[in-house]
């Protein structure tokens, strides 16, 4: 066999190989496993690059007698081939050392967030707070841990910094629906009533019929004088919920002040059957007396 024939056939080997893989390439992404494709992507490359350089060496020995030259360029090849091994060797190694720092790290942030989930729910907000802020160093795109810092520092009332904290939430993930009416209820406790009540139709938008969203919206747009707009959310809860105490509380105030007070008396008894202790409801069921 000639050696013409030889090269030809080395040719033709490293294009199927390089085909080979190519063709594997879409299979490995569609199991997920996207590195093992990027890998045999760099290798197929490397083939290609190999086959066009067999194929000029093929030119080479035909075209040139001199035997010292194809020595030379055999080297040159070999030397290539082994740069092009350690290459895609090194970056194989360098990716997996990658992934594995990256797991080490999110398996760190794992534990300083339950860390500061359970001092959270144990109503333990200053060290829920530290170890939280720890969980966000390690891995700052886990939207859950700036929503919990958020809901720790509403419990101090420490509104402006639960503020802060989820809007950061609701930036890495908007759809997310407690984010979202903790902060509209975050920004009613800071005054910021309009600003408050976008977020609750956003909370709306994602949890129609949520008996907190119409409470929300019910007490914020009382807040701002709009009154009808507030009766027409405190019904809705009330009918979700027609033992809650604040909403009957504020329904209440609502009809005393329209000077209805035949309905204003009726939902403060209501008031007075979940609480009947409670001062102010008594102080406004003293002075509806005349209408029992």
């Amino acid at each position: 066999m000639s050696k013409k024939n030889t090269l030809f056939k080395s040719t033709n080997l490293t294009i199927f190989c390089a085909l080979l893989l190519l063709f594997l390439i879409p299979f490995f992404i569609f199991i997920g496993k996207k590195h093992i494709a990027e890998i045999f992507a760099d290798f197929a490359y490397g083939f290609l690059v190999l086959s066009l350089i067999l194929g000029i060496s093929e030119q080479i020995k035909v075209k040139s007698t001199t035997l010292r030259r194809t020595k030379i360029f055999n080297v040159l090849l070999i030397l290539f081939i082994l740069f092009l091994f350690f290459f895609f060797s090194t970056r194989f190694l360098n990716e997996r050392n990658m992934i594995k720092t990256y797991e080490k790290r999110f398996a760190d942030a794992s534990i300083y967030f339950d860390k500061g989930e359970s001092y959270l729910k144990n109503q333990d907000y200053d060290d829920a707070i530290r170890e939280l802020e720890h969980a966000i160093e390690i891995d700052d795109r886990n939207f859950k841990s700036y929503y919990l810092l958020g809901r720790a520092f509403y419990k101090k009332s420490d509104f402006e910094s639960a503020k802060d904290y989820l809007l950061k939430a609701i930036g890495l993930k908007n759809n997310d629906f407690s984010s979202n009416i903790l902060l509209a209820t975050t920004l009613e406790k800071l005054g910021n009533f309009d600003e408050a009540i976008v977020k609750y139709r956003i909370a709306e938008d994602l949890r129609p019929g949520d008996f907190g969203v119409h409470y929300g919206l019910g007490r914020a747009f009382y807040k701002i004088g709009k009154t009808h707009k507030a009766l027409d959310e405190l019904l809705i809860a009330d009918k979700k919920n027609p033992q809650n105490f604040e909403v009957n509380f504020v329904l209440g105030k609502i009809y005393y002040e329209k000077g209805d007070f035949k309905d204003s008396l009726k939902y403060f008894k209501l008031c007075e059957a979940i609480n009947s202790e409670n001062k102010k409801v008594q102080d406004y069921l003293n002075c509806l007396k005349m209408y029992d």
